[in-house]
């Protein structure tokens, strides 16, 4: 088993079930990916940007414009960065995200079954039968979220279609505005009567052709994208990237 481990998900939430607690957190984080290598599954940790924006504030100036940071948890993130990349694989792109370098891996081993490591439903739309799945707590590993269990919540017919429901309805953690008057009700009804993407956007011309604009700019906001193999930082690279960002 492959562990794609959307790292930033996983740190902060363990940073915060610690009372803020550095060493603890770290420590505990450890201990808990040593486990998971003694039952002989990889890790491989997939980072954010680190020191530049990213392409989807090109195509919105808006995108997570309304959260407010956390200096103390952003410092920690780092921190817990730069140890797990002496100790594990670490990877990053400068302007992607976590979730487009967790899609590349998803590619780069196709044979491979993936467990994808985030409370994020972000990445449901790279759910595969039998292949991938997603686990949503790094205490419960057995518990895992398939496509057979999102086909069935929104009754679509493909675990890409998910990304065509958060571009009609938004998504407010993100800070993206969905269509007017489109909720998850709404958005899901929509998609579960269509059967290929090209039906799907036809549908949603028809319905909302004047809002049709938003639709394809939210859709370029939630999808996720295949990195160049050769723009993965890694290794020293990456660690005198993680330093330079917490100076």
């Amino acid at each position: 088993m492959l562990y794609l481990v959307d790292a930033s998900n996983v740190i902060k939430k363990m940073y915060f079930s610690k009372n803020r607690d550095w060493d603890l957190a770290l420590d505990t984080l450890i201990d808990r990916f040593e486990k998971i290598e003694e039952y002989g599954d990889r890790l491989i940790f997939c980072l954010d940007s680190i020191g530049c924006g990213t392409y989807r504030k090109e195509v919105s100036s808006e995108y997570k414009a309304t959260r407010t940071p956390d200096h103390d948890a952003n410092a920690f993130t780092r921190y817990a960065e730069l140890n797990l990349n002496d100790e594990y694989k670490c990877y990053m792109s400068p302007g992607y995200e976590a979730d487009d370098v967790v899609c590349t891996f998803c590619h780069l081993y196709p044979n491979e079954k993936i467990r994808i490591m985030s409370s994020d439903k972000d990445f449901y739309s790279l759910l595969e039968n039998n292949r991938i799945e997603i686990t949503k707590h790094i205490w419960k590993l057995s518990d895992t979220y398939t496509a057979k269990d999102l086909l069935s919540e929104f009754n679509i017919h493909e675990p890409a279609y998910f990304n065509n429901i958060k571009a009609l309805m938004g998504d407010g953690s993100d800070n993206i505005e969905g269509l007017k008057g489109v909720g998850p009700k709404t958005a899901c009804k929509l998609i579960s009567r269509c059967r290929s993407q090209e039906e799907i956007d036809n549908v949603v011309f028809q319905t909302y052709p004047d809002f049709y604009d938003k639709y394809v700019k939210n859709y370029a906001l939630v999808y996720k994208y295949d990195i160049d193999e050769d723009k993965l930082v890694t290794g020293e690279k990456l660690k005198n990237m993680i330093l330079e960002n917490m100076e």
